[in-house]
């Protein structure tokens, strides 16, 4: 089963994933929010990594209309998605994710297109974890992304992940109790993608005026074939996440964390270097003793990760 249509940048589509049924929307008005809103809300905890029902809204509102004119010239092709995923079309839903598309980074004459993909949010239902559903969600996210982007390439696949070495320990403890399962855990589920983590200070801008810059996170990058990345795909992602998906169509320059960090990454773009990519999995045995050891703790997990390199 496979439906879609679209209008000025709208999507909507419904397919069969891993026996399941998945519904997908670039709209705030089709029901699809509607469902994934209370079992995303259910999902998070933390208030400055929390998206609000409306600043979806806001964010899928970016898909068509004047907004999406003005960022489609600006970035190129995108779409902002929202996904569920149900046992039958109407049964409650057992996941969901968030994800920003961008159809092409590279924008380098002759250079095959170059689509990314931002998984803003991915979660399960706790009551039917363990059933390998995530990775249901994620395939349906990737089938979406190579769908729409039409390349020839495989899209680069971002995301967040919390920080053991940066978050709080009330946030830790908060976090890991709400979700069932530890901070370092969940990084062995990332690991066995396999995922890497960028050597970059990540620092997600404020969704909103009554949120704050979240300095807890750390970029990742999912099935990684390199040891670095360019820093002017980094630097193209990153632009184009922070003023879509983060700022609601609002200029990076009007927020001062965005500005420091793309400021950065065009520095080393214009000097030709590359961000490195360091992987999770050789690292996870030794990540308990460096966060909760007696030794010097590393500020963050990619210095952990380089530390135990």
């Amino acid at each position: 089963m496979s439906t879609s249509g679209r209008a000025q940048g709208a999507y909507r589509r419904r397919f069969e994933q891993d026996g399941l049924t998945v519904d997908a929307s670039g709209r705030a008005d089709d029901g699809v929010l509607d469902a994934f809103y209370p079992a995303y809300d259910a999902a998070f905890v933390l208030p400055n990594e929390k998206e609000t029902l409306d600043g979806f809204r806001d964010c899928l509102a970016l898909n068509r209309g004047p907004g999406h004119a003005r960022l489609a010239r600006q970035f190129g092709a995108y779409q902002e998605v929202v996904c569920v995923v149900r046992d039958g079309g109407t049964g409650p839903v057992l996941g969901g994710a968030n994800f920003l598309l961008l159809h092409d980074l590279d924008g380098r004459p002759g250079a095959p297109s170059q689509p990314s993909l931002n998984l803003n949010y991915l979660f399960v239902d706790r009551a039917v974890r363990g059933r390998g559903l995530s990775r249901t969600v994620l395939r349906a996210c990737l089938r979406i992304c190579a769908d729409e982007a039409g390349s020839a390439l495989a899209p680069l696949c971002f995301l967040e992940l919390n920080d053991p070495f940066r978050l709080t320990p009330e946030a830790y403890r908060l976090d890991s109790e709400h979700a069932g399962i530890d901070q370092l855990a969940r990084l062995g589920y990332w690991a066995g993608l396999p995922a890497a983590v960028l050597d970059w200070v990540s620092v997600q801008p404020a969704l909103s005026a009554d949120q704050a810059d979240d300095h807890t996170l750390a970029y990742a990058l999912l099935d990684p074939r390199r040891p670095s990345l360019p820093a002017r795909l980094l630097l193209a992602h990153l632009e184009r996440f922070f003023a879509i998906s983060v700022l609601k169509g609002a200029a990076p320059v009007d927020s001062p964390s965005a500005q420091r960090q793309l400021q950065a990454l065009r520095a080393m773009a214009d000097r030709g270097e590359a961000v490195a990519l360091l992987p999770l999995a050789p690292a996870l045995g030794q990540l308990p003793a460096l966060l909760r050891g007696d030794g010097p703790r590393p500020a963050r997990l990619a210095d952990a990760l380089k530390e135990t390199g």
